[in-house]
């Protein structure tokens, strides 16, 4: 789905839910003038485009063109030259922000958890990629963090706790390991596996980087 707000008849806000549940934001400044109409018909031809779209198909401009989902629209309209611009935007703040999730061992929280209802509510999150990269992003601004239950900032987790670190490519995070599991884990031995593994990681991207 995809909204667009208008902040003046210059300037707009695109909203873009993906396929894959990432959300996708972008300011764009119009070229021309947008009334109120024409805001309505961009935004029409938008979600038909991104329809079902996932973040590759809109950075690789692997989308269905305009006449397949509006041949009514005039392809000079200046809703159109809207499309167009906001598609730019969103491609490039995707392709600057692009961020894959990999679960791994999730079938092995059902003997970590007592609670039927409590598993259930954990897998949910980790279906959810958006919230699931923002909560890692906030966390590993600090390094390598602990988050036990309320301290994660989400409730379907406060049966939870995270140990994430960062993986790093010279200066540059290329990545983050986190474990997942329930409060009562043994923190010493997580955060100690977890280090040692993005030590590892990070030593592997670095020499995999070198001239050779």
């Amino acid at each position: 789905s995809v909204q667009l707000v208008s902040l003046s008849d210059r300037l707009v806000v695109a909203v873009a839910v993906l396929s894959n549940g990432m959300l996708a934001k972008r300011t764009v400044e119009l070229a021309t003038p947008l009334d109120d109409s024409q805001l309505a018909v961009a935004t029409s031809v938008l979600s038909a485009r991104l329809d079902g779209a996932a973040v590759n198909d809109v950075v690789n401009g692997a989308i269905p063109s305009l006449a397949a989902v509006a041949p009514r629209v005039a392809p000079d309209s200046p809703a159109v030259a809207v499309v167009d611009e906001v598609l730019g935007g969103l491609a490039e703040s995707l392709a600057d922000d692009r961020t894959e999730l990999y679960v791994e061992g999730a079938s092995n929280m059902a003997r970590s958890f007592e609670e039927i209802e409590t598993l259930h509510r954990v897998l949910a999150v980790l279906e959810q990629q958006v919230v699931v990269v923002g909560l890692l992003r906030e966390l590993i601004e600090r390094g390598l963090t602990v988050a036990i239950g309320s301290e994660t900032g989400l409730s379907p987790l406060n049966d939870c706790s995270l140990v994430v670190a960062p993986v790093m490519v010279g200066t540059d995070r290329a990545a983050t390991l986190a474990v997942l599991g329930p409060t009562r884990m043994n923190y010493s031995d997580t955060m100690s596996a977890v280090d040692t593994v993005s030590r590892q990681l990070t030593r592997a991207l670095g020499e995999g980087d070198q001239p050779t």
